[in-house]
């Protein structure tokens, strides 16, 4: 899916405090800077035609109780173009998305380097973190956190069962925690002041525990793992899913948006020998007992 070619848009600047890393969209409208803090800790943040829309915001994965996002120092960045293309259905037959990519290593002062993958599309930014190793290992939480601008309103959902709750509207500083006890499920779509849209929200989720998101009562909402609190074993390679923000000027945009698709493995040939065209997918009207029944189990003459 991904071209390689030399990319101009990734600049590097390192001091003795910090380094960044500057990803740019092939439209310059969206910029991701990952940088370090005073304190070494990982940190991103992505302005959108021109405004801040995330501020320097934490990332890290836990692993064993241990922050791999803490203490770090920053790589040489590799850059790639990734321009992405594939059969689709809805509105348009294909999709088409123009990015750059950035695979950025992670040096920990006490841990074995890792790497961040960062991808900054004209409708988006997404990492994930690729930490190597072998055995299992308990992955324990992330730092992953998303500081938004002042001003910026969320739709959050409060119903992480079955994410069929009624989406309320609040200012991210004010999100009531009675209300979200329970956490907020994805996506969580986003006014930005002065006007344009963003969704947070996670893509290639595989034997990793689906993320919701925490209000802190600030300008902040954190990463939840409400379903594994105790953590949750992986073996050999810890690859998260990508943490995906999702940008438009309008929610037209937004809602047409395939960045997530983008994100996710094609369809395997084996099984799909010309992916979502393959011959034996017959789309079509399909039914849905729940709405009618609650949860009747399976009957088919209710079906």
């Amino acid at each position: 899916m991904f071209s390689k070619a030399a990319l101009a848009g990734v600049l590097m600047t390192i001091t003795t405090a910090e380094a960044r890393i500057v990803l740019s969209s092939p439209d310059g409208n969206v910029q991701a800077t990952v940088s370090t803090d005073a304190d070494a800790r990982l940190l991103y943040a992505v302005t959108f035609q021109g405004r801040e829309v995330l501020a320097p915001s934490p990332i890290g994965v836990a692993i064993d109780g241990a922050d791999c996002g803490l203490s770090v120092e920053l790589g040489t960045a590799e850059e790639t173009a990734c321009d992405v293309a594939f059969a689709w259905r809805g509105n348009h037959t294909e999709a088409k998305l123009r990015g750059r990519a950035a695979s950025i290593p992670v040096k920990p002062k006490d841990a074995a380097p890792w790497t961040l993958e960062l991808r900054c599309f004209n409708e988006g930014v997404a990492y994930r973190c690729v930490i190597s190793g072998e055995g299992e290992r308990r992955v324990t939480g992330e730092a992953a956190a998303w500081n938004l601008v002042e001003g910026t309103h969320a739709w959050c959902n409060p119903n992480t069962k079955d994410c069929e709750g009624t989406h309320e509207r609040h200012l991210v500083n004010v999100i009531p925690s009675e209300t979200f006890k329970e956490s907020i499920a994805l996506p969580m779509t986003l006014e930005l002041p002065g006007g344009g849209f963003a969704a947070i929200t996670e893509a290639n989720v595989m034997h990793y525990s689906g993320m919701t998101l925490e209000p802190t009562g600030q300008w902040q909402v954190k990463a939840s793992f409400r379903d594994d609190p105790e953590g949750w074993p992986m073996k050999g390679v810890i690859e998260t899913p990508w943490r995906v923000l999702l940008l438009a000027a309008d929610l037209n945009t937004l809602v047409n948006n395939d960045l997530v698709a983008a994100l996710c493995p094609a369809p395997d040939p084996k099984l799909f020998p010309d992916g979502i065209r393959t011959d034996w997918l017959k789309p079509g009207r399909c039914l849905w007992q729940w709405w009618a029944y609650n949860d009747p189990g399976t009957h088919w003459s209710k079906q």
